[in-house]
């Protein structure tokens, strides 16, 4: 297939390699930099590099003669890149974080976009892109989303097909609530599930989480071995427990870093709103470990450039 992503960073690059490793034909729409960095290449998880003709360009005109679109940018700008592709006469697929993504994406678009979800923490090393945790792909079950499964799988990427990504995706947020909690604290994902008083942290959220979505009435999918209350519940408990729990349903590579962290160390806008800042948004009085967690990515975010971040420590999270 002639395959376009639009906003190829470290998930679409890495999606995007994968893809061309296995003969689709890819378009990269990105920054200049990934142009600078010559032959990409990306790697699975204690696998060995693939690489595959890649055409990156700068304008999203070029992508017309895709088959099948993938949007991966941050949640900031999917309203213009939904105006972007307006013109583009090929399925849309969200692989974004969040929950509101594919409504904004079609407002922009005029059409109906197919929801998706990456479950995974992606890395870059120079010109290849590590994917660094396990979990499958997920996307909506209708024409595009079969179209984009049968690709990830034939290149070698598990890929699941669902009946309710709403579902999915706010399943998804309850454990994205950690990419705030990393962030806050400087820790990478590895430290942060080493260290019982961040998983405490990250508990909490996720407790606030579940409170906020079952409000709502928002239904909340598992994503992984273990659903979000039941990590809720795990995470808090002692190291010899919750360590030999975590090794045996999820790989972390050490060096993997969540992607508001990312952005944080980039001085990049971050998706703090879009993650943690929804719970608040949806539990505004009952919520206020993420409050904290939002806020010190805000001061974080507000540090000017050539200064160093401060980042906090996990017990001040914790309201007392």
């Amino acid at each position: 297939m002639r395959i376009g992503i639009y906003g190829a960073g470290n998930i679409g690059g890495y999606v995007g390699v994968r893809l061309a490793a296995a003969d689709h034909e890819v378009t990269l729409l990105g920054r200049p930099w990934l142009a600078e960095l010559g032959v990409l290449s990306a790697q699975d998880l204690g696998g060995e590099p693939v690489s595959g003709p890649v055409k990156v360009v700068f304008d999203a005109a070029e992508l017309g003669g895709c088959e099948l679109v993938l949007v991966t940018v941050k949640s900031r700008h999917s309203r213009s890149a939904g105006q972007d592709l307006a013109g583009i006469d090929a399925p849309v697929i969200s692989l974004q974080n969040g929950l509101h993504n594919p409504a904004h994406i079609a407002e922009g678009l005029g059409a109906e976009v197919t929801p998706g979800m990456v479950p995974f923490n992606v890395i870059r090393d120079g010109a290849c892109f590590r994917k660094a945790t396990n979990l499958p792909i997920q996307v909506q079950d209708d024409a595009a989303g079969r179209q984009l499964a049968e690709a990830l799988r034939g290149a070698g990427e598990p890929t699941e097909l669902v009946a309710d990504m709403r579902a999915v995706q706010a399943g998804k947020l309850l454990f994205n609530l950690g990419n705030g909690v990393c962030a806050a604290t400087g820790l990478r994902i590895a430290e942060m599930v080493r260290d019982r008083t961040a998983r405490t942290v990250l508990a909490r959220c996720m407790g606030e989480g579940v409170a906020a979505f079952s409000s709502h009435g928002i239904p909340m999918a598992r994503v992984g071995p273990l659903p979000g209350w039941a990590v809720a519940r795990l995470l808090p408990l002692p190291d010899v427990i919750v360590l030999n729990v975590a090794r045996s349903i999820v790989q972390i590579d050490p060096e993997a870093m969540s992607s508001t962290l990312q952005d944080l160390h980039a001085r990049k806008p971050t998706e703090i709103e879009e993650l943690n800042g929804e719970i608040v948004k949806l539990l505004p009085t009952h919520s206020p470990v993420n409050h904290r967690v939002v806020e010190a990515v805000r001061r974080l975010s507000a540090t000017p450039a050539g200064q160093p971040l401060q980042f906090v420590s996990a017990d001040s999270l914790i309201p007392r």
